[in-house]
């Protein structure tokens, strides 16, 4: 059947289909966003339909132009780029879901990666490489099955096209973003800003057409970078420290370990350390994924500044390992975890290693299983503390991995949580109650796991009599989420889930008080070095303070992940609210003017609605006036 003149013919089943895809998404999206005010919730169910259909009557008025005047070829590439763009709409509503993570910013994150960590990236999605081969080579076949599905769709409704009238059309094409223009305009105004944040992310074009008015805080001055590598090596060098005891000591990073499963169910002989040893109320993650964590616990400073480190030439590594190292530790690290990831094995131990006197990746050594590593690290120590040589003056650092997605233990081990999920259903994960559970329980089996490991350690110390004397520091890097808040994992939102992580401290015999009854990552090595020493000797070097100090800084920053980019985005804890920021130049945060304000929750993770306009934030400006001076 010929197109009828002055008409637009429209393939409502190859526009139809995707179109009503990404309303639903959308939709349930915007759904599944906190709920703080239904009538904000209907205002973007709107806005996301009206949207959508703009999209959508964009590409069939181009389709039928095309068609009409240009080539063939033009139209069915044309085609294949609208195909496409369905696609990104699927994979968005993915990323939406997992990381909070719109496709165009995860896609500028992977393309400014490194093959290497990229690579690392794809393994540590828990997808076998090969199935990720799969996945890539069926990418590249996209605009041909673009191509086949219109050519199908039109012979299946060859003689029921859909035809409207090319005046009416324009009419709708003009009317349409109109109308948004006009409902964004009128409800802008009493809409919270807080809200717009929340919900903005769900909207197909992740925007509207009036800019929300955010908060704004003006910086009194630019963020200071850390001192240079040269002056803090030459720092350290006039210290000449000799402690006149050096009982060994064991730090434990545990991946993704959150802080509210450590309980007598599921891990007994963490939740008896955490009680009768010093842990607190409030214990945060300086970051809610690895390598920002990873940098605030061995350099105790903020977490942005973590890019600092990576880029570094010199790569000092860790200053309080130099430290110790310079004061005759020895340092001997066991990783089950993947410290090639963004280069954290330099930023770390510094260029070549040079910090760690014995380094042992077992990854490397014949099996990628986490469970496998995790015991034969445990194993390890206790053969290397039968040499008497070794029961004093070493520093063992060993990173747990079984806690990481997809969640392992050994076969011998007893499963105590059950029904679970078997690794090849968890890799396909949907957000119903039923799988969410399976899964929930294969996490609660590695904790289980890890805190048997930990408990043979103990039982190792305590036969070699070295227990009493040692100093243990066990904590999580992040948490973990199971759509508590509507995400899956973590990396994705800066809630207390994915933040608050176990941090626990055994000092010799811990006979002395703790003040605070709030701490975070940057705080671990200050605190080893004020027990070591009786002081912090390198405190004008590091952001974080020791447990120890009477008058410590009673704030914690804790930034969002932002790939291999410096975080932008983070929250400063008060132990009672939490203010949720971002710098205003987001590709360069020491050229910021102004810090944004995006959210202010409670302890609870409750968002405090504030009145438009109003930013009443003294509470937090002793913390804000510290982030912007150096170390």
């Amino acid at each position: 059947m010929e197109q009828k003149t002055n008409t637009f013919k429209i393939n409502y089943l190859f526009f139809g289909f995707p179109l009503l895809f990404l309303v639903a998404t959308s939709i349930c999206n915007i759904c599944l966003v906190e709920k703080i005010l239904e009538g904000t919730r209907l205002f973007f169910i709107v806005y996301a339909i009206g949207q959508a259909i703009f999209e959508y009557a964009i590409f069939i008025i181009l389709a039928n132009v095309i068609e009409k005047f240009l080539p063939r070829w033009i139209f069915f590439t044309f085609i294949s780029i609208c195909f496409l763009f369905f696609i990104t709409h699927l994979v968005d509503f993915i990323l939406l879901r997992i990381l909070d993570l719109p496709f165009w910013d995860a896609l500028s994150i992977c393309l400014e990666e490194t093959w290497s960590n990229f690579l690392e990236m794809l393994i540590l999605s828990g997808l076998p490489l090969s199935v990720w081969a799969i996945l890539f080579s069926f990418t590249l076949f996209l605009p041909f099955i673009g191509m086949l599905a219109y050519k199908l769709s039109d012979k299946l409704i060859k003689r029921k096209h859909l035809y409207i009238k090319t005046t009416h059309f324009i009419y709708i094409f003009i009317c349409l973003p109109m109308s948004l223009f006009l409902w964004d305009y009128i409800a802008s105004p009493i809409i919270n800003p807080d809200i717009y944040l929340s919900y903005e992310k769900s909207l197909p074009w992740k925007a509207t057409f009036v800019k929300e008015k955010i908060r704004t805080i003006p910086l009194s001055t630019s963020l200071q970078k850390l001192v240079s590598e040269k002056h803090a090596k030459k720092t350290i060098k006039n210290l000449h420290l000799t402690p006149l005891h050096k009982p060994n000591i064991y730090l434990f990073v545990v991946e993704s370990l959150r802080k509210d499963f450590i309980t007598e169910e599921i891990a007994p002989h963490l939740h008896d350390f955490k009680t009768k040893k010093i842990s607190f109320n409030t214990s945060l993650a300086n970051a809610n994924n690895t390598q920002n964590s990873w940098f605030s616990i061995f350099h105790s400073n903020l977490p942005y500044y973590w890019t600092h480190a990576k880029d570094s030439k010199n790569q000092l590594g860790s200053l309080p390992l130099k430290v110790l190292k310079d004061s005759g530790y020895k340092i001997n690290v066991y990783t089950s975890a993947q410290l090639a990831y963004y280069g954290m094995k330099e930023v770390l131990f510094g260029k070549d290693l040079y910090l760690a006197d014995h380094y042992h990746d077992l990854q490397q050594s014949g099996t990628k299983e986490a469970h496998i590593n995790d015991k034969k690290a445990i194993n390890m120590i206790a053969s290397t503390l039968k040499n008497k040589e070794n029961q004093e003056g070493n520093v063992f650092i060993i990173f747990f991995d079984s806690t990481h997605f997809n969640y392992c233990w050994a076969q011998d081990h007893e499963i105590k949580f059950k029904p679970i999920l078997d690794e090849f259903s968890i890799l396909f994960t949907s957000p119903s109650k039923w799988n969410i559970e399976l899964l929930i329980n294969r996490y609660k089996n590695s904790i289980n796991y890890v805190d048997s490991l930990f408990n043979s350690f103990v039982q190792t110390l305590k036969k070699q009599n070295l227990y009493d004397d040692s100093v243990i520091v066990f904590l999580g890097d992040h948490g973990e989420e199971f759509y508590e808040h509507g995400h899956l994992y973590h990396a994705s939102d800066l809630s207390n889930i994915q933040t608050s992580v176990p941090i626990y401290y055994k000092f010799g015999k811990n006979d002395f008080s703790i003040d605070t009854q709030m701490t975070s990552h940057m705080e671990v090595f200050p605190s080893i070095l004020d027990y070591i020493f009786g002081k912090n000797p390198i405190a004008n070097l590091m952001h974080g303070e020791s447990i120890f100090n009477k008058e410590k800084w009673p704030y914690i920053v804790t930034a969002r992940y932002n790939g291999s980019r410096t975080p932008f985005e983070f929250f400063i804890h008060n132990g009672k609210e939490k203010l949720t920021l971002r710098f205003n130049k987001r590709s360069n945060i020491y050229k910021s003017t102004s810090l944004e304000v995006l959210s202010i929750k409670n302890i609870d993770d409750n968002t405090k609605l504030l009145p438009p306009g109003s930013i009443n934030i003294k509470e937090f400006k002793p913390a804000i006036d510290k982030m912007l001076k150096s170390n």
